[in-house]
């Protein structure tokens, strides 16, 4: 389409066009946002374009307001078109209204164009600078975001679960990490239940994503594995099957990882699974979270999920971690796995075998910065 043609349609969004036409050049819009010859199209004036159609979401009309978050999302989808928006107060602000609005019909549809606008790192920091704002922080702020996502039934017309991408994509910067593991607020607490919410796949995603990020501040680990969070039980409970185990195996257990029913199942998503598990094995990088979790059992739940688990890549993951469960520790000088300076030529080695070994991909959550 001719540049100028363009120009003219875009205008047509504007709330004060004629209805008609302003239905039209939706549906020209989102028509060329769901092509990749269209998204380059709108490229040049992907700004104005946003702009527009968030001047929109507030129409009265239901079916007009779905497609233009529609647009939106397509949009958003685009890294170039996310860097650019992010740094749109004006469109940021509007997003978080319409997430935290307990009212509004397209709340869900908002989580999935902020979940694209932070799954870049440099992204993420613009939103959460957003949410540091005075002027904005006084309505909504993270933990604004996190008391809407843990309220059942906010928002009757929306499930808010793709809510728990946009935290797991927040979880990624050091300054949000801080936030849900202020000791004072018991945020990460809050989070715990979701990884067993099996209403949603999505939702059990997100958090354990964001528990995974969290447990790269290893100056945390005793704390998460305290009384005071319990956070193993909560990763190990969806790996856990009804096999029965001896009183022997289950001395120093967590009481919710003993005596399962026999029709226990375990977490039928494989990324979630590896997700699971990665989390457990960033907590064994300290030695006080290797001690805590051995002294846990935890062996003995991977022991059985071993035997279970049919997914060759999550397998291999699961094989790691019950090395590090069973194998004697490191040299009393290395206590925390994360110091350790691998050789080049091992590293290299491990490069080579990746990319030989490819394993799953999960492209919908990001994770943190050690």
């Amino acid at each position: 389409m001719d540049d100028k043609l363009l120009d003219e349609l875009i205008s047509f969004l504007a709330p004060s066009a004629q209805p008609p036409l302003r239905e039209k050049a939706l549906e020209y819009v989102v028509g060329l946002s769901g092509t990749e010859e269209g998204l380059k199209s709108l490229e040049p004036r992907i700004t104005k374009c946003v702009l527009a159609l968030c001047d929109l979401t507030d129409d009265l009309n239901k079916t007009f307001r779905e497609d233009v978050f529609k647009g939106l999302i397509n949009l958003s989808s685009v890294e170039k078109a996310a860097s650019k928006v992010s740094h749109e107060k004006e469109i940021v602000l509007k997003l978080l209204q319409i997430i935290c609005d307990p009212t509004h019909t397209c709340a869900d549809e908002g989580c999935m164009v902020l979940s694209n606008l932070t799954r870049n790192s440099g992204n993420c920091q613009q939103i959460l600078n957003c949410l540091e704002d005075p002027n904005i922080r006084q309505t909504i702020d993270l933990a604004k975001l996190v008391e809407v996502f843990c309220t059942d039934g906010y928002n009757k017309s929306a499930s808010l679960h793709s809510l728990g991408s946009v935290l797991a994509n927040l979880m990624q910067l050091k300054e949000a990490r801080k936030f849900v593991l202020d000791r004072d607020r018991c945020v990460v607490q809050r989070l715990l239940p979701y990884t067993q919410y099996m209403q949603s796949e999505v939702r059990r995603r997100g958090v354990v994503t964001a528990l995974k990020n969290c447990c790269f501040e290893t100056e945390h680990h005793e704390w998460l594995l305290s009384d005071s969070v319990d956070i193993l039980p909560y990763l190990l409970l969806p790996l856990a099957g009804p096999e029965e185990l001896d009183e022997d195996d289950m001395e120093g257990m967590p009481e919710d990882l003993q005596y399962l029913d026999e029709d226990k199942r375990r977490e039928p998503d494989p990324v979630i699974r590896k997700l699971l598990i990665e989390s457990i094995m960033k907590l064994c990088s300290t030695k006080v979270g290797r001690d805590i979790i051995k002294a846990k059992r935890a062996y003995i739940i991977m022991r059985e999920y071993d035997k279970w688990e049919q997914n060759v890549q999550v397998k291999d993951v699961a094989y790691e971690l019950i090395q590090l469960l069973i194998g004697d520790d490191p040299e009393d000088d290395i206590k925390d796995l994360d110091k350790i300076n691998i050789p080049a030529e091992v590293q290299e080695k491990f490069e080579k075998l990746t990319k030989e070994n490819p394993r799953i991909e999960d492209d919908e959550f990001y994770e943190g910065d050690s």
